[in-house]
């Protein structure tokens, strides 16, 4: 399902005029941009593993240990951390550029919506869980609420918001290659397991993370999208 910001934009400005377009617009952009961002970071990371594994000689499986093992060259090894380091550095610029996306998809519902449903406030108090409450008691607006709360009961965003906040509040959680000698189709970049608010999250191959949950996520911002332009 697409959503197409142009025509969130133009029932905006018909509605309540240029001027709200204006505290509109600088969300409704840095989302769009946003989006791309963590895109480009999902492909770079996926391209690093793949890189990875053209370098070395035999099986995808006998690859992946040559890595870990740290087995040839001092060059070829230098160039396995790096590519390494890049690839999680990747992955945690991909988790944390959608999450923040949430945020931002608020805002856009806040300046779109604000001179019918929301009393004026601070920015910083801006979030989907603050526009859930306000919107808890207008019937008129219950699809876009249950999308809404499609979107923060997804399994996916659970343990984006889980592995975002852990890793730009605590600490760093471990990643590394992983193969399997006896399942030969199991291998790629693992996160490893972490809790985060009394909540134990189970390892996750990042291709998962950044294709299918990538996926549901930006899915579920699109049906977002669509029913704030439904209330307009």
């Amino acid at each position: 399902m697409t959503w197409k910001p142009s025509e969130l934009r133009d029932k905006v400005n018909n509605r309540y005029g240029e001027k709200q377009v204006q505290l509109f617009e600088p969300a409704m952009s840095s989302f769009s941009w946003k989006l791309l961002i963590a895109n480009y970071h999902a492909d770079e990371h996926g391209k690093i593993i793949k890189r990875l594994l053209r370098r070395q000689t035999g099986s995808k499986n006998e690859r992946l240990l040559k890595i870990a093992l740290n087995f040839g060259s001092n060059e070829l090894v230098q160039k396995n951390n790096i590519d390494l380091f890049t690839a999680e550095a990747n992955l945690i610029a991909f988790a944390q550029t959608l999450h923040s996306m949430a945020d931002i998809l608020a805002h856009i519902i806040y300046y779109s919506l604000s001179e019918d449903s929301f009393i004026p406030v601070d920015e910083d108090r801006i979030s989907l869980r603050y526009i859930l409450e306000k919107l808890k008691d207008l019937p008129e607006f219950s699809p876009l609420k249950a999308e809404i709360e499609n979107l923060i009961n997804l399994s996916s965003f659970q343990y984006l918001n889980a592995y975002v906040n852990t890793v730009k509040h605590r600490r760093l959680i471990s990643s590394n290659l992983f193969t399997s000698l006896i399942d030969k189709k199991s291998f790629g970049f693992k996160i490893m397991a972490f809790e985060y608010r009394n909540m134990s999250y189970n390892e996750k191959n990042s291709k998962d993370f950044i294709e299918k949950d990538r996926k549901s996520i930006q899915d579920a911002f699109n049906k977002i999208g669509n029913e704030i332009s439904n209330c307009l």
